[in-house]
């Protein structure tokens, strides 16, 4: 679960479901195209772990053989459906 702060003003929620090979974006006040924009954000960050290596080396291949993050199959994204917050203050509830 990754929580997404959008501008200091509001929540929304992406799932990363490694196994899957996908990333779900939920979102109370429904915006598409932001939620695409922040999906393919954290795509990119996670294709570029490998080349990272200021962690143990053992704990970060570890993670990521469990968590299937070395395929070099990219990430599916979607767009969730999800309940819609009918005022401008409750997104946190939602996510």
């Amino acid at each position: 679960f990754i929580p997404l702060n959008l501008g200091n003003s509001h929540w929304a929620l992406a799932v990363m479901e490694p196994c899957e090979r996908r990333l779900t974006y939920y979102d109370s006040l429904m915006n598409r195209n932001r939620g695409m924009a922040k999906l393919k954000e954290i795509q990119t960050y996670f294709q570029a772990i490998p080349a990272e290596r200021s962690v143990d080396t053992s704990l970060l291949e570890y993670l990521m053989q469990r968590l299937s993050l070395r395929s070099t199959e990219p990430f599916r994204l979607a767009i969730a459906s999800c309940e819609q917050q009918s005022d401008g203050h409750s997104c946190g509830v939602f996510v």
